[in-house]
């Protein structure tokens, strides 16, 4: 029996894992372009990013932030417990779109390629949290 496209389905585990690889690798593209700004260089060498000044709190803080969104991949690999998961990914989600998505979107530092990006990093991270939610038993949605 030939197997068509359709007939091939990804397990609910890949998908979600999937989902936050593109999310971490958006933020990490976000970041990056930020150095493209006129005058961000000048501001991180005077001690600032934007109106904040860089600490070390700042710098422990954007750390935390990106172990937080790991953790969801971590869980997703190793545990086998759905309930889990699936409350790891709807607080995880929830805490990122918070913390990340609309205050890049809100900041009047921001560009617009970091507004278009924390939009988007909204529609991934809504995504994972209604997979999440419609999500009922391994191997289905």
């Amino acid at each position: 029996m030939k197997l068509e496209h359709d007939d091939i389905k990804a397990n609910m585990r890949i998908k979600l894992m999937g989902l936050w690889i593109i999310y971490i690798l958006l933020t990490i593209y976000s970041s990056l372009n930020i150095f493209y700004q006129t005058g961000h260089i000048n501001d991180i060498i005077s001690g600032f990013i934007g109106s904040t000044a860089i600490s070390q709190s700042i710098l422990m803080f954007q750390d935390i932030f990106m172990i937080i969104t790991l953790l969801p991949i971590f869980v997703i690999s190793f545990l086998n417990n759905i309930k889990i998961i699936k409350l790891t990914n709807i607080v995880v989600g929830i805490i990122c779109i918070v913390l990340k998505d609309v205050m890049g979107i809100i900041d009047d530092y921001s560009w617009v390629f970091n507004k278009v990006n924390g939009s988007i990093g909204i529609i991934i991270i809504l995504s994972i949290i209604i997979i999440s939610i419609k999500w009922k038993k391994e191997g289905s949605i």
